[in-house]
């Protein structure tokens, strides 16, 4: 697995923990370094949870039939792309939406992953605040500004 972030992820992240490779995302090159990583080959599958200005990027990345999950757009919701290097890769682009998926569905895909999570394949992310509800102001700017972590905001604290 390769992890690209705006950041070298902290040693005990789960993406530290987890990843084969770890990659800054502001290198020049990025498909260069996952082709070079994957002997050529490039990625299988990205999920792309920074939309518009990663998505160009992250199709270069995809190696032949490789697939692109699209999971949201914040600031840039119109992309442009090479179109003939699209096809001629013969690459897949699929969307993910989970704002539609309510309650019990929601509750239905814990469940099936809750496994995953008790024999520790998979980590749940790391918590670097939590605050009480009246200070969202700030833990908006605290992840604004880059904290490292997961900022939580509990409805119940004082």
């Amino acid at each position: 697995m390769v992890g690209i972030d705006r950041a070298t992820p902290a040693p005990d992240s789960p993406t530290a923990r987890l990843a084969d490779l770890l990659l800054d995302a502001k290198p020049a090159d990025l498909p260069a370094a996952v082709r070079e990583f994957s002997s050529g080959r490039g990625a299988d599958v990205v999920l792309n949870a920074a939309g518009g200005p990663c998505f160009e990027i992250a199709l270069g990345v995809l190696g032949h039939r490789g697939r692109q999950i699209e999971i949201t757009a914040p600031s840039e919701p119109r992309v442009s792309f090479n179109l003939i290097k699209f096809y001629h890769n013969e690459s897949q682009l699929l969307g993910l939406d989970p704002l539609k998926l309510d309650l019990a569905a929601s509750a239905r895909i814990l469940e099936q992953i809750r496994k995953g999570f008790d024999e520790g394949a998979f980590y749940a992310p790391v918590i670097a605040r939590t605050l009480p509800l009246r200070d969202a102001s700030e833990a908006y700017e605290l992840v604004a500004h880059g904290e490292r972590g997961r900022v939580v905001l509990d409805p119940h604290a004082k």
